[in-house]
């Protein structure tokens, strides 16, 4: 997580609320006090300690200075700025101990930069409402720096550092006002009245003109809610007329120059920020459960039969077919049953311990004299966590060349965990659906809000509730569907389950919802997400509100074509979660990869799931454009992976959002198809050894998400 999200993470802290914190371009801090948003600005080449000290100075505001005040007062703003400044951060120090030392080694930092531009100044010549700003920044922090003031000034620093509300802060910029009227020799009072008769007004700094460049998402702002205020802002509706209070009271100079120097510390070059919020969606509607799919499955069957007398020998042929694979397959996942259960057992004595019981060994007592170990022992071992998994599949059309491979390993997979007792669950995900379903593309109309699309579905093949004839009789729907669209050209509505796009991160969001009721309803102690697909997901679109005239309407954009526009970030205001920069500033192509990570990110913060994910390529041009897309290899890493692929056909990649993504060839080993030895009684002993080796090889490669997921869970 960047410095910028673990920062809008300590705002929320500090706030001790669930607020929303936006990194945005704007030139200072403000607070929605009706939305609960904090507004920040995008700071730039800045450390730690300014970053706290400038968060935790603005979510003093946002925590303690009013909505509602009175906007017009007989003294300077700046005034009201200094006072009210020293008031929150000292609260805030109270509220948090550990914020001294930031604002100590940040005011320090920012003094040694002349941030309140101080350097070639006579400090104590300076106007008291600069000196009282200065020892509330720089000289309670730092004691060699003495900030000078007469026993009659001393009255007001001590009140300042006495008040509690805002409405304490407004008397005492009242009575620093009448103190200064009243040391105004008479002669300089007559001559600031010549002036203003003379001279009409021109609004300056701390009139608080209001500037046109707030961002259109504070467009809607009480202009009371905006709490640092500066030299473009209006503290009310109205400018100041220096009638108001005086115009020989002068605007505090270091507090002008904390404004002004404040801009200085933002990020000019820096993007537009656009904040993107999860899908708000009712899930279940996207969900077709398994009792629905076996149903349509079943009246294809019928529907099938009833049109074409063959069809009857067609699945007879498809059945004989399920049922060698099924024999041939036993062993193997036998074998990585008991595999599994060695790994489970070493585990298991690697974490066990040796206790006293407390209860005297009769058989020990003989020894008490000369030995203490004369009690009975136990074996303590801890017990191991209950694991869950569940699966999604790419239902995709680029899948229909590996889709016989796939469903060959998904039985595999499930029938293990049938055996060892792991609850699981199996999702095909696609945007393939009924087009006369639904009349909108998309189903979730809010402003700034990731758009799914109405077509959308998560198809559930399996669960672990199935059980007996009941199972073995979905395994033969999946199969004989597979079959259906590798050959394509039978009727019946098996089409409502064809072959679509790759709406992976839409799947991924859905997944945090299914994740949920899996925990739910199985109480496991962890839960391991596998996805498996052949390529990247369709990109994603967000909800854009557009006026137009004297009409609002909601627009869909594609996060593909605004990468050069926005830096769009990720957040999820119920959660604290804030992935910024989730297009990330590389090319075309890895756009797709740097979104499904991000999301990958965020499904790993809302579930702390496992996520593991098979990638399957199907020749080295496949692989060089995934390695080529989604990191910046040297030219030693691109060796080992093709060293890697050429000898394991599979490598690891642990960069993209998965803990584990397996990046498998989906050759003929994967496919299921058999190795045999190709060596007679006259073959060498090295041709016997590397037949033998490519066989094993190939059995395991046979087996490849069964064995990964049992490396995972033993």
């Amino acid at each position: 997580m960047s410095t910028t999200e673990v920062k809008s993470n300590l705002a929320k802290l500090l706030a001790t609320e669930n607020l929303t914190v936006e990194h945005t371009n704007v030139p200072t801090a403000s607070f929605n006090v009706d939305t609960r948003v904090l507004y920040l600005p995008i700071w730039d080449n800045i450390t730690n300690d300014i970053y706290d000290l400038l968060v935790g100075h603005e979510v003093g505001h946002a925590i303690y200075t009013p909505r509602d005040y009175v906007t017009e007062q007989d003294f300077p703003r700046s005034f009201l700025n200094v006072v009210e400044d020293a008031r929150i951060e000292r609260l805030m120090k109270q509220k948090y101990l550990g914020l001294a030392k930031s604002f100590y080694r940040g005011y320090t930092e920012l003094n040694d930069r002349d941030f309140f531009e101080i350097v070639d100044e006579d400090v104590s010549k300076m106007a008291l409402i600069d000196r009282i700003n200065l020892h509330f920044k720089i000289g309670i922090h730092n004691v060699s720096t003495i900030i000078p003031f007469t026993e009659e000034e001393n009255q007001f620093v001590e009140m300042t550092s006495q008040t509690e509300t805002f409405d304490d802060v407004i008397e005492v910029c009242k009575k620093i006002a009448e103190y200064l009227r009243s040391k105004k020799k008479p002669q300089e009072k007559l001559a600031d009245v010549e002036v203003k008769q003379n001279d009409e007004h021109t609004p300056q700094s701390g009139d608080f003109v209001q500037s046109d460049n707030t961002p259109q998402s504070q467009q809607d702002f009480d202009s009371d809610a905006d709490f640092d205020w500066d030299d473009d802002e209006e503290f009310g509706d109205e400018d100041f007329d220096d009638e108001e209070y005086g115009d020989e009271l002068e605007e505090s100079s270091t507090d002008r120059a904390w404004s002004d120097n404040q801009r200085k510390l933002i990020d000019q070059n820096s993007k537009e920020r656009l904040y993107l919020v999860p899908p708000q969606v009712d899930w279940s509607k996207h969900i077709v459960p398994v009792s629905e799919f076996s149903t349509d499955m079943d009246q294809v069957y019928v529907d099938q039969c009833k049109e074409n007398e063959y069809m009857d020998k067609v699945y007879e042929g498809w059945r004989n077919e399920y049922l060698k694979f099924k024999q041939e397959s036993n062993k193997a996942v036998s074998y990585l049953i008991k595999e599994f259960e060695m790994k489970k057992r070493a585990d298991e004595y690697s974490r066990s311990s040796v206790a006293k019981t407390g209860v005297i060994d009769t058989n020990k007592l003989f020894s008490y004299r000369w030995s203490e170990d004369i009690f009975k022992k136990t074996n303590v071992i801890p017990t191991g966590k209950s694991h869950g998994l569940i699966m999604y599949v790419d239902w995709s059309g680029s899948m229909s060349n590996s889709l016989e491979g796939t469903i060959k390993q998904l039985f595999n997979l499930i029938s293990f965990c049938k055996k060892v007792s792991i609850p699981f669950q199996v999702f095909a995900f696609s945007d393939q659906s009924n087009p006369y379903e639904h009349k909108n593309a998309y189903v979730n109309n809010s402003g700034n809000e990731i758009s799914i699309f109405s077509k959308f579905r998560l198809i559930e093949f399996f669960n672990s509730d199935i059980k007996g004839k009941d199972f073995e009789k979905q395994i033969i729907r999946i199969w004989n569907l597979m079959k259906m669209i590798d050959y394509r050209g039978y009727g019946g509505d098996y089409r409502k389950y064809e072959l679509g796009g790759t709406p992976l991160n839409d799947c991924i969001f859905s997944a945090i919802y299914c994740y949920n009721q899996f925990k739910k309803k199985h109480r496991v102690d962890k839960v391991n997400t596998v996805f498996l697909t052949d390529g990247e997901s369709n990109h994603l679109q967000y909800n854009k509100v557009v006026e137009d005239e004297d009409k609002t309407y909601v627009s869909r954009r594609s996060l593909a074509y605004i990468s050069d526009m926005y830096n769009v970030c990720l957040k999820d205001p119920k959660t604290g979660f804030v992935k910024t920069n989730i297009i990330g500033d590389s090319g075309w192509n890895t756009i797709g990869y740097n979104v499904t990570t991000s999301i990958l990110d965020y499904y790993k913060w809302m579930t702390g799931s496992k996520v593991v994910g098979f990638r399957l390529a199907d020749n080295m041009n496949d692989l060089r454009y995934l390695m080529r897309s989604v990191r910046d290899n040297s030219e030693s890493e691109n060796l080992d992976y093709r060293k890697k692929w050429k000898s394991d056909k599979c490598f690891t990649v642990t960069d993209m959002g998965y803990d584990e993504l397996y990046v498998l060839e989906n050759g003929s080993e994967f496919k299921g198809e058999q190795a045999s030895i190709d060596a007679d009684h006259n073959s060498s002993k090295n041709k016997l050894r590397n037949q033998f080796r490519k066989y094993m090889k190939t059995k395991m490669l046979n087996k490849v998400v069964l064995s990964k997921f049992v490396d995972q869970i033993a």
